[in-house]
């Protein structure tokens, strides 16, 4: 998914303990990385996580499977994909 359209602003509170973890994750890149992109990233990869397991347990139909396998990232939809044998 290339462009980003925002539908919806949505607000989340953090704890220090949370904000403190997304600064661990920040710290393993050379570069500066986003509290944006950070939670971005992880929700993408909950979405796979999500996807193995209703999958798994065959609790999805294989065209919701497609459009929301479609919505990952290109390296974690191809990763799904192998893991799976699809």
């Amino acid at each position: 998914m290339s462009g980003y359209q925002v539908k919806e602003d949505v607000y989340i509170r953090l704890s220090e303990e949370d904000l403190f973890k997304i600064d661990v994750i920040n710290s393993a890149y050379e570069e500066d990385v986003s509290k944006k992109v950070i939670i971005r990233e992880m929700i993408n990869v909950m979405l796979k996580s999500a996807l193995e397991i209703l999958h798994e347990e065959n609790l999805i139909t294989e065209d919701a499977f497609d459009y929301a396998a479609d919505l990952l990232p290109d390296y974690l939809e191809q990763d799904l994909r192998e893991k799976l044998g699809k």
